[in-house]
């Protein structure tokens, strides 16, 4: 890894015990949190402000998650032919 950052002392605690309760080290907890976040996140805006173009080892560069947004958004646009509801 190329850069590492900091943590505060609250996220190092945090993560510490997300690693515990899952039973993993905090490596893979960290990871598991920033896959989380990214299924939450524009995958647009987050690829519109890349400064490193290194798509094959990003989250967001998996077609098939992104084509899976992709529903979603329209889904909730009302473009599925079965109104505005939000999926669960």
């Amino acid at each position: 890894m190329a850069y590492s950052p900091e943590l505060s002392i609250t996220g190092s605690s945090t993560l510490r015990r997300m690693a515990w309760a899952g039973r993993i080290t905090m490596t893979k907890a960290i990871d598991e949190a920033i896959q989380i976040l990214s299924r939450q996140m524009d995958r647009q805006a987050v690829c519109a402000a890349c400064r490193d173009r290194k798509c094959e080892f990003c989250y967001f560069s998996n077609l098939e998650r992104s084509q899976h947004h992709e529903k979603e958004r329209n889904h909730s646009r009302g473009n599925s032919g079965k109104g505005n509801r939000s999926l669960p």
